[in-house]
C-alpha cells in the first residue's frame, strides 16, 4: 500500500519532535485524511479514525484545561491507546505533562509546530495529498512556456530534445529533460524531474 514516512513529514514540515516511539522510523501514515480528536476528547470513542495523524489545536486545548484531571487522564487514555501515527500540537502549544506521561505509557510519538492550527492543517492536507496522488514516469521533456506547462513527447530519436534547446534559446524555461514525473493533484497535474 501506498504511503509516506512519518519521519519524513516531520522533516518536511520541520515539525518539533517532544516524545518520539520506539518505532518511529518505521512507521508510514497510509490516510491522507487527518483527524482533530475534539470528539473522541469529549468521551464518543466509537468510531475513533485513530490510523489518521491526529493534531490538538488550541480549541481542543481549551477544552482539556476545563476538565476535571481524572476525566482529562482518562479521555487522553483512549485517545492515545490507540495505534495511532502522531499526536500533533499546533498554535506553539506546549504539551501537556499528562500528555507525555501517556506517550510513553503507550509508546506514541507527539510532534508541535508553531503554525496556527487551520494554515497548519491546509499545508499537511497539501503535502498528504501531494504524496498520495496518482503518479506516472514518461520519457519526455518538460517545458514553461509563458506561464504554463508543456510535455513534449515522443518516440526515442524524433527531436524532443532539440526542440527543448531550442525552446530554451527563446527564452523558455526547462523543467525536466529525458524523465518527467507527473502527478495527477486536485488541482491539476504536476510534472517534476
Amino acid at each position: 500500500m501506498q504511503g509516506v514516512k512519518l519521519s519524513e513529514i516531520v522533516e518536511s514540515l520541520k515539525l518539533n519532535i517532544v516524545h518520539k516511539s520506539t518505532n518511529f522510523y518505521d512507521i508510514v501514515i497510509k490516510n491522507s485524511e487527518v483527524n482533530r480528536p475534539g470528539l473522541q476528547l469529549s468521551g464518543f470513542i466509537k468510531e475513533y479514525p485513530y490510523k489518521r495523524i491526529q493534531i490538538i489545536g488550541s480549541a481542543e486545548t481549551a477544552y482539556l484545561r476545563e476538565l476535571d484531571e481524572d476525566v482529562r487522564y482518562e479521555r487522553l487514555s483512549k485517545v492515545l491507546s490507540k495505534e495511532i501515527p502522531c499526536l500533533i500540537f499546533a498554535h506553539g502549544t506546549e504539551v501537556p505533562e499528562v500528555v507525555k506521561e501517556l506517550a510513553e505509557k503507550y509508546d506514541n510519538t507527539i510532534l508541535t509546530t508553531e503554525k496556527p492550527t487551520t494554515a497548519f492543517v491546509s499545508k499537511l492536507s497539501q503535502e498528504l495529498e501531494y504524496e498520495f496522488s496518482e503518479e506516472i514516469t514518461m520519457h519526455a521533456c518538460l517545458m514553461e512556456i509563458y506561464g504554463m506547462g508543456v510535455l513534449l513527447t515522443g518516440k526515442s530519436s524524433v527531436g524532443k530534445s532539440e526542440t527543448t534547446l531550442d525552446l530554451v534559446i527563446r527564452g523558455h524555461r526547462l523543467v525536466a529533460d529525458d524523465v518527467v514525473e507527473v502527478k495527477k493533484l486536485e488541482e491539476g497535474l504536476r510534472g517534476q524531474s
